[in-house]
């Protein structure tokens, strides 16, 4: 089985935080950003298209304050969508994907 690794080092001001509630077109505006930088990243890597895959979406925080790896999941949300934007995978569902499975890293 090959396996396949995106980085994605986003700022603050890129996330979509499932705690935090944005102005629409703020929300509209970095959903739109995320899937193309997904869809930019994924084809720079050559990542052919896939039938499926397992996401494993690690989170790194720039400090040791206590927080949520999966209140990103809007972000992760929209980092597939680019995915299926640049035909690494044919859409989303349960049939082609597993995952995203949150984790914290400690690097």
């Amino acid at each position: 089985m090959t396996t396949y690794q995106l980085t994605f080092d986003l700022s603050s001001h890129q996330l979509i935080n499932a705690n935090v509630r944005l102005h629409w077109r703020e929300d509209r505006k970095r959903s739109r950003d995320l899937r193309a930088v997904a869809g930019w990243q994924a084809r720079a890597a050559r990542i052919p298209g896939l039938t499926s895959a397992r996401i494993v979406a690690r989170v790194t925080w720039p400090d040791a304050r206590r927080r949520d790896a999966h209140n990103l999941g809007p972000t992760g949300k929209h980092l597939i969508d680019g995915l299926v934007d640049a035909g690494v995978l044919p859409d989303d569902s349960d049939r082609h994907l597993i995952g995203p499975d949150w984790r914290t890293t400690d690097e």
